[in-house]
């Protein structure tokens, strides 16, 4: 399984994120620690929240709420 972790956020020359390469466990890990740290969604400890498409999603929820509003 190869990922990009957001707490290394490594960039290649071009620009794009290098992924790590980690074990099938890490599969496993993931599903254990994703489910119990899901009040974290939304807040300021949120690990993924920073990311350009975490930002992107709330940026794109706010013009979709303000669509709604005008109709």
């Amino acid at each position: 399984m190869h990922l990009a972790p957001p707490s290394t956020l490594k960039k290649d020359a071009h620009g794009h994120l290098v992924k790590k390469q980690y074990g099938p466990w890490m599969l496993s890990a993931m599903h254990v620690c994703l489910a119990r740290l899901k009040f974290l969604r939304g807040t300021a400890l949120d690990p993924f929240g920073r990311t350009e498409e975490r930002k992107m999603e709330r940026e794109l929820i706010s013009e979709y709420e303000a669509l709604l509003s005008e109709s």
